[in-house]
């Protein structure tokens, strides 16, 4: 559990520091291993931890909340436990809101989403499958009528009665045909539309897990497709393409200062700005307070130009914070760049452009460090 004012979770140790021998017990890696019986124990412990925040803060009951509170009582979401604890230890006081804006953002259900999709298109498809065979036995009866009936034409003189007959028989098939195929196309159209409305849920599904839900820009996930499409469609690339990594340089004090909050105004604000530098920009967020910025031209000093406008604006932009009036100050950013090679991997790309962000940090913060190509030197 993160926060130091609740007890922490006992730990199974004897004399010495020693952990006792238990029955069942496994040692995997000269370590041990908790069995079923442990595992069930340590989860009803963290249960009870969140319920007992839950009372203690007063925030109501429900599955989302729960979930938050459990996550931090685990102890094993640093995001989390690091919203919560400056919270309770600093203003000593948890809202609702605040807990319902950190499921949203990190308990994200576009995975459940997914699945509900795939479940319907199962449906779906398996409803057109029987389709599909009645009119096939409707098709199939069809032509058997029609061959009965060229067999007993073939072998009748002029004969009204059994003429007649015959033709009874077949509009009579041709009936349950074309009440088979109205149902059939009334279904499709119905099969159609539903189609159309899973393919946009599955689009939003599939964007919001490639959105970090605070900034409203890519994630780890979009970094990391982002990269690797990158990296297989640079032969076709008619322009060169850059990596910026970017380090918010005073962020730790504007959180440590004026709380979480004030924290996320500063993500979003910078996150905005990066998405606007120049169309066609792409914007991830992949790490608290790192961004990675995408930039396409066909001029190598341009990336660094880029780089250079963020950080000029940022070092002299006095950031208010809306809600209470704060004076924020200053973000200064450190920022390495790197140009996409023929030989790169996505490693070896995020490699040279973190390299580059370290010695720009190592340098004194707020400052742009780029290759050399890049920097027109």
């Amino acid at each position: 559990m993160c926060d130091q004012h609740f007890p922490a979770l006992k730990s199974w140790t004897g004399r010495g520091g020693q952990r006792p021998t238990l029955p069942g017990a496994k040692l995997e890696s000269k370590e041990w291993t908790m069995d079923n019986q442990q595992q069930s124990e340590r989860t009803y412990e963290i249960a009870k931890e969140a319920l007992a925040l839950i009372g203690k803060f007063k925030t109501p009951p429900i599955p989302t909340i729960y979930e938050i509170w459990f996550r931090y009582a685990e102890g094993e979401n640093e995001a989390i436990c690091s919203h919560l604890s400056h919270a309770i230890n600093e203003t000593k006081s948890v809202t609702t809101d605040s807990l319902l804006k950190l499921h949203q953002q990190f308990c994200t259900p576009s995975e459940d989403v997914t699945e509900r999709i795939g479940l319907e298109l199962t449906d779906e498809l398996e409803q057109l499958q029987s389709m599909v065979s009645s009119q096939m036995h409707a098709t199939d009866q069809f032509n058997s009528s029609i061959t009965d009936v060229s067999a007993t034409l073939s072998g009748l003189s002029e004969q009204p009665d059994s003429v007649g007959q015959c033709v009874a028989q077949l509009l009579a098939s041709n009936r349950v045909m074309q009440d088979r195929l109205q149902e059939m196309d009334e279904r499709l159209q119905e099969s159609q539309a539903h189609a159309m409305e899973l393919q946009r849920d599955y689009q939003e599904s599939q964007k919001a897990m490639m959105m970090d839900p605070l900034t409203g820009v890519g994630n780890r996930r979009f970094f990391d497709n982002y990269t690797r499409r990158a990296i297989e469609t640079l032969k076709n690339r008619k322009n060169l393409l850059f990596l910026m990594l970017i380090d918010l340089d005073k962020f730790k004090h504007i959180n440590d200062t004026f709380g979480h909050d004030s924290g996320d105004f500063v993500l979003q604000f910078v996150a905005d700005k990066l998405n606007n530098v120049r169309e066609g920009v792409s914007v991830a967020r992949f790490g608290g307070d790192e961004f990675a910025v995408f930039y396409e031209s066909n001029r190598p000093e341009d990336a660094y130009q880029v780089a250079e406008e963020l950080r000029a604006f940022f070092s002299n932009a006095e950031l208010t914070f809306g809600s209470t009036g704060e004076l924020l100050g200053t973000v200064g950013l450190s920022i390495g760049i790197a140009r996409l090679r023929p030989d790169d991997t996505s490693d070896s790309w995020f490699r040279r452009a973190d390299s580059l962000l370290y010695e720009a940090k190592s340098s004194g913060r707020n400052c742009v460090m780029a290759e050399r190509q890049l920097a027109g030197t």
